[in-house]
């Protein structure tokens, strides 16, 4: 790199940060350090095919060996604090300075209030890892969350034997999506036998025992909390932001100096691995000043796997597909192609 590159620090290494780094390596004019907690990169849409006989350990990803032919200096550790007047990042263990720094430190669980130390989760490796030797010992599971996650997750532990319930505050599950999506839902429920209970709030989870805001009680083997996730904890900490993460604008930058986001902890779009993907290459184009700026767009549509069938999802729009299992495999092997160019 020469002397007069910009010093570029990406905090993060999930779809925005990792990609944004990949992409902007390939720039002269940056030099990157990307960080991460984590040392491998996971594709996370492939975590509820650790339920299926097949090998899902190729669902992530040695970051160094992602890098390996590039100039990206890569930091094992912790983001504890950001200094945005000095321009320094407080590490675990060191401090380092930059000239532009990526926001990237995606999303953690939204609790809504609930102690769920009792209970399962389903949003990281690990996670998946537990749940599933969970699964293969139990009969039954309540999923409290009826979201995306929380659909494709029931008809997976559906799909092993296990008799599944799904509880949601809404009326009906995918309610982030469109009324008929989740009627579409509800329809797949009842072919598979899943149970769903809408319009109640679990209000305690104590063992194995569920309380909702009406006083009834859910006891079950297995409790798995799909309730949604917010913006990273620091993220709204360090910035003061609401859970839906840092504003940014149609270029993504942030009102502080020289300070960018994407992905799940930004306030712009669906908090999908694939709109922070879209959104990263929109990005590292923008980090160079020398650039014509991008506007950063999303993906406005969502595809929600019904096990082997599916639904395509977009505004008020919801289609039932066969193909969406198909499309999703696709989807994974054209990922793996862009970030082992």
């Amino acid at each position: 790199m020469s002397k007069n590159s910009i010093e570029v620090c990406i905090l993060g290494g999930g779809f925005g940060g990792l990609n944004t780094a990949l992409y902007a390596s390939s720039n002269p004019n940056l030099d990157i350090t990307l960080v991460s907690k984590d040392k491998h990169h996971v594709y996370t849409p492939g975590l509820k095919y650790f339920f299926r006989n097949e090998d899902y350990d190729r669902y992530r990803f040695e970051i160094e060996n992602l890098i390996a032919e590039t100039e990206i200096n890569y930091i094992n550790d912790v983001v504890i604090d950001i200094d945005s007047d000095k321009k320094t990042v407080e590490l675990g263990s060191s401090e380092i300075g930059y000239d532009k720094l990526v926001l990237a430190l995606g999303s953690d669980v939204n609790t809504h209030g609930i102690d769920i130390s009792d209970v399962e989760r389903f949003y990281n490796w690990n996670d998946a890892l537990k749940l599933r030797k969970k699964a293969f010992n139990s009969s039954e599971v309540v999923l409290v969350g009826g979201g995306y996650v929380g659909v494709e997750l029931a008809f997976e532990l559906n799909n092993i034997g296990l008799d599944v319930t799904v509880v949601d505050s809404s009326e009906k599950p995918l309610s982030n999506l469109s009324r008929k999506a989740g009627d579409k839902a509800i329809k797949q429920f009842n072919t598979k036998g899943i149970d769903f209970i809408g319009n109640k709030k679990v209000t305690s989870i104590d063992g194995n025992t569920i309380t909702l805001d009406t006083g009834e009680k859910i006891d079950s083997q297995l409790i798995v909390w799909a309730g949604g996730i917010q913006a990273s904890k620091i993220i709204q900490k360090i910035f003061n932001t609401d859970k839906k993460g840092i504003k940014v604008d149609k270029y993504l930058k942030t009102k502080y100096k020289d300070i960018y986001g994407v992905g799940d902890c930004i306030n712009f779009s669906y908090k999908t691995g694939f709109n922070a993907f879209k959104q990263s290459k929109a990005l590292a184009n923008n980090l160079d000043p020398n650039n014509k700026r991008k506007k950063a767009s999303e993906i406005k549509s969502l595809f929600v796997q019904f096990g082997k069938n599916g639904l395509m999802a977009f505004g008020e729009t919801a289609i039932k597909n066969r193909l969406i299992g198909t499309y999703k495999k696709l989807e994974y092997q054209y990922y793996k192609t862009q970030i082992k160019k």
